[in-house]
């Protein structure tokens, strides 16, 4: 049979153990002490108990797995039914009643270009009565560049308070 990479590791940790827990001839002295005069032989399962304690990387990989199964499960996720609740509530014996606290609206002070150039306006024909003009005239008309400022502004906006009165209406029904 051809010896594994942990029967290696297992050789290595534990030189005087064989494969099935048996302890090779003349390894007794190879295996680890309590004390020099009294060798102690270990069975396979003492061996594999002894380095679970001793090992240090267990409880680390402990929670690598715990943190994957967890990534699986919210990789999951995204395959689960989705379920949302949202509420509400009306009154309808009452009519809707909006307040409009009183704010000021600030307008910057502004100004506003219109660069000059020239274009033709054309008039049509009987434009300001039959007849004038008689066909329809086209002028070049020119304007000059203008530059409009405004000044900054304040316009005060008082409180409002708004409301629909519902009307209750009934009916009476004879048979």
């Amino acid at each position: 049979m051809a010896a594994t990479a942990n029967d290696f590791r297992i050789r290595s940790l534990f030189p005087g153990i064989h494969r099935r827990g048996r302890v090779r001839p003349g390894a007794a002295s190879q295996t680890p002490t309590a004390s020099p005069a009294a060798p102690q032989i270990l069975s396979l399962e003492d061996c594999l108990r002894i380095a679970m304690e001793k090992n240090h990387q267990r409880p680390a990989s402990r929670f690598a797995v715990a943190m994957a199964e967890a990534q699986h499960r919210q990789a999951l996720a995204g395959y689960w039914p989705q379920i949302s609740v949202k509420g509400g509530m009306s009154r309808l014996d009452e009519g809707p009643s909006f307040i409009f606290p009183a704010s000021t609206m600030y307008i910057p002070s502004q100004t506003i270009s219109v660069p000059g150039g020239a274009t033709s306006v054309t008039i049509p024909a009987n434009a300001f009565g039959p007849g004038f003009p008689p066909a329809a005239v086209q002028m070049p008309v020119s304007f000059p560049g203008q530059s409009v400022t405004t000044t900054a502004q304040m316009f005060p906006i008082p409180s409002r308070t708004s409301s629909s009165p519902i009307r209750k209406t009934t009916r009476r029904a004879e048979i």
